[in-house]
């Protein structure tokens, strides 16, 4: 006999998308109801596989000042497994702790939350002599303390499944604050036959097995940052075998970029029927039944660079979005990023060996990308390229997405001003 739950963390319901301010308000509508509507999916899909428990790892809500419509369709759900039959175990996260006016909503029966202090519930199941319920919920939206440690003083030492519902950066994962931290090793020692995690939203299965360490991920992905399908997980226990883990994809809405060059391509018209085909070409070959947020990228040299810089961006980004308006499954382009190059191709090597103003250029550019000593500030320089109208306006699409703490980022906006810079000079030579 085997014991199945569904987990699930990071709802952050009635989240925004970010990053959407040029699509239109019906279509920023629809895409708004995306988190309900993968929530209310997992829900689905528990009530059908008639699963023994449902959980969830905190960040129910985005804010804890959000309406009141996130608490009432999140109560709908929750009252739906009740009349399954399915009992629900919950923790607080950081974005909606126990002061959370959302948190003091009453819940319906057989639902547990969790207390700042931690707790356990124990259930009948086949398989298991019982299964014990382990959780501990934010009292305030940055926890510093080790969670973990907590709960492994509270396992009761019974017979039986042992499962901990814990909200937390476990390993200092990079990208997510570092509240309730803990290592891997803390975890791994424990007594639990699982750790059933919330935080970081990309899915993640650390461990599986004695114990089974699982981030599920988010539910839905909300900005460009958060690509790809988003799911839940079933999990079954069986005695003396590792559990099973199954992906529960659930988003409504899958975020995602792609390319197209401009070479070769004489016009806009005939550039937009090429992002059309990359584009289509592209969410084919994704495994998702949804819609999709789409942010493109335009790289390459050719004659439209310049037609692109004077305008003609914004005219094909409206024609492009108009293009797939309506389209089934649903597609929103959220951004088009032009990288492109002028046509001329320079040979940069030559012109950084002479002493001359470009080649000046050139060589700090280089210096920065590959981190060395003109890479020490450029914290400083980022500020100052940011206070100037004229310099946001060219890499306004980098500042908007940038990480100060991301390599990647600093390669991106460097090479994105060196690319200017060598262009707008580039006649002098």
């Amino acid at each position: 006999m085997t014991f199945k739950l569904l987990h699930c963390a990071d709802l952050h319901l009635d989240s925004p998308f970010l990053g959407l301010g040029q699509i239109d308000a019906a279509a920023a509508k629809h895409l708004r109801s995306a988190t309900f509507t993968a929530f209310k999916r997992l829900v689905d899909v528990a009530i059908q596989e008639a699963v023994g428990l449902f959980t969830i790892s905190g960040d129910i809500y985005d804010l804890d000042d959000h309406g009141l419509r996130s608490a009432i369709a999140f109560n709908e759900q929750l009252t739906r497994l009740k009349a399954a039959g399915i009992p629900c175990a919950m923790v607080a996260g950081n974005h909606d702790p126990l002061t959370s006016r959302r948190q003091r909503i009453s819940l319906p029966a057989g639902v547990t939350l969790f207390s700042k202090d931690g707790g356990h519930v124990s259930l009948d199941a086949d398989g298991f002599s019982a299964v014990h319920v382990y959780g501990i919920s934010y009292p305030q939206a940055a926890v510093s303390d080790n969670l973990a440690t907590i709960l492994q003083a509270q396992h009761n030492g019974q017979p039986g499944l042992h499962l901990a519902l814990l909200h937390a950066n476990v390993g200092e994962e990079h990208g997510h604050h570092n509240y309730a931290p803990c290592t891997i090793s803390d975890l791994r020692e424990s007594p639990f036959d699982a750790w059933l995690l919330g935080h970081v939203h990309e899915r993640r299965v650390v461990r599986e097995r004695d114990p089974l360490i699982i981030y599920p991920g988010n539910i839905q992905g909300r900005s460009i940052r958060e690509q790809g399908p988003r799911s839940g997980s079933i999990i079954t226990f069986a005695p003396g075998e590792p559990p099973n883990v199954e992906v529960i994809p659930c988003a409504e809405f899958v975020w995602t970029c792609g390319t197209t060059t401009i070479e070769g391509v004489s016009d806009l018209v005939a550039l937009q029927e090429r992002i059309a085909d990359d584009v289509g070409e592209h969410i084919d070959q994704i495994n998702h039944s949804g819609g999709f947020v789409i942010r493109w990228q335009l790289c390459g040299r050719g004659p439209l660079h310049e037609s692109l810089r004077s305008g003609g961006l914004d005219e094909l980004s409206a024609s492009v979005r108009e293009r797939w308006h309506g389209a089934s499954p649903p597609c929103f382009v959220e951004r088009l990023k032009d990288v492109t190059e002028p046509e001329v191709q320079r040979d940069l090597a030559a012109i950084s060996a002479q002493e001359s103003f470009l080649a000046a250029v050139i060589n700090v550019a280089d210096e920065v990308l590959a981190g060395g000593d003109g890479a020490k500030n450029w914290r400083e320089h980022v500020g100052v390229l940011g206070q100037s109208p004229v310099r946001r306006r060219h890499l306004g699409e980098l500042f908007d997405d940038i990480d100060m703490d991301d390599g990647q980022s600093r390669k991106d906006l460097v090479g994105r001003a060196a690319q200017l810079a060598i262009a707008a000079l580039s006649t002098e030579h």
